[in-house]
């Protein structure tokens, strides 16, 4: 008996310990090396075996092969002359009813991750490539994979609208990088303050997606499902993402598409990322056949020893040896900023905790706040085990 306990004592500790670290690293580290199970898409062939239909077709089961580790969606035949329902549930053949249109068997339903329809109709095999990556998909998974912390633009189709929402992300990326300098400069009860000029500033990036672009169709329906609240009304929309293409389904959209908003996008991607963040702020996976393990391992062994400094995840210092008159500093990674662009200057007052940044807004859980529940927990394992 008592043996039982020690064990699950350890088990517990240790879980602990995990949260803990967990609380430590921001949200966009922890989701890359952490987040490795990927949310799965379907695709129902729906077909009638009576008139001789074929379940899959040899052409699109050849685009499979070979992929099926990498790729995050799977093909499920669903023959329409068997008893669905029965199979299924009383409600399914409501729900073909609902969603195959015009469409007369064989057709294609597609369905992202929370069961909503991105496509119904025909899906060839000449589809499959582009449906399983694209070249925006590829440049993503490239930054993500090398540690950059990265948005999805979904461009309108006015350029006006276009060139507003990227002034304004221009403003936002860099404010944030300058807050995030600064948060990390004034160290905390571990680590002393650091100069800032010493701090390497965290790549804050953004690809974008042109909806009338060919290659990125099957991008730009994934995106556009997300978050089953999004109009399709031409307006520019911002999602953030991390680890291995997790979206958050709470994009940046007409008018909360500001510098604001996206600094607060920003520093909560880039702050410490809570055993809650997945399960408050909801997402999907976006579909891609991109060898995340792979990628992730090549940055990981190219990348040099760090010198861990004050703040979340222990951001490297850029030079140990940087002139103390020198004011300039590292310009982020991002597209479309010019060099010489200055960032916007940072007020002089305290700089917000990251812990206080969430998508929603509202307040996180407070990081010592949660210290104080573990060790309560803790002492009331050890009353446990004795």
């Amino acid at each position: 008996m008592k043996k039982n306990k020690v064990i699950l004592f350890t088990s517990f500790f240790t879980c602990l310990i995990a949260i803990v670290l967990a609380c430590k690293t921001p949200v966009y580290k922890y989701a890359l090396q952490n987040w490795m199970e990927r949310d799965y898409y379907q695709i129902l062939r729906v077909y009638d075996s009576t008139k001789n239909q074929v379940e899959i077709e040899p052409e699109v089961k050849a685009a499979f092969e070979g992929k099926t580790h990498l790729t995050n969606v799977g093909v499920i035949p669903l023959d329409i002359s068997k008893d669905l329902n029965q199979m299924y549930g009383e409600d399914f053949k409501d729900f073909l009813k609902e969603h195959m249109g015009d469409s007369k068997p064989p057709f294609h339903i597609i369905l992202n991750p929370r069961k909503t329809v991105i496509h119904t109709g025909e899906l060839n095999a000449s589809d499959l490539p582009s449906l399983f990556m694209s070249p925006k998909r590829v440049e993503l998974a490239e930054k993500l994979s090398a540690g950059s912390i990265m948005m999805i633009f979904i461009e309108s189709n006015d350029p006006e609208k276009n060139k507003k929402a990227v002034e304004e992300i221009k403003k936002g990326v860099l404010k944030a990088v300058e807050i995030d300098l600064d948060i990390r400069s004034q160290g905390d009860e571990e680590t002393p303050p650091v100069d800032r000029k010493l701090l390497k500033p965290i790549n804050m990036e953004y690809v974008t997606v042109n909806r009338k672009d060919e290659k990125e169709k099957w991008f730009y329906k994934q995106m556009i499902k997300v978050n089953p609240k999004i109009k399709d009304d031409n307006e520019p929309i911002l999602f953030g993402v991390v680890g291995r293409g997790f979206v958050f389904e709470q994009p940046l959209m007409g008018e909360y598409l500001t510098e604001e908003q996206i600094v607060s996008l920003m520093l909560f991607l880039s702050g410490p990322c809570s055993c809650t963040v997945k399960a408050e702020n909801a997402g999907v996976d976006i579909l891609t056949s991109w060898d995340w393990d792979k990628s992730i391992k090549i940055v990981t062994d190219e990348k040099q020893p760090e010198t861990k400094v004050a703040g979340f995840g222990g951001e490297e210092v850029e030079s140990t040896s940087a002139n103390a008159n020198d004011k300039t500093s590292s310009t982020p990674a991002v597209e479309n900023v010019k060099e010489n662009e200055k960032a916007p200057t940072v007020d002089d007052k305290k700089p917000q905790d990251k812990n206080q940044v969430k998508l929603d807004q509202e307040k996180p859980v407070n990081e010592s706040d949660f210290l104080k529940i573990v060790v309560f927990a803790l002492i009331g394992a050890v009353v446990l085990l004795f």
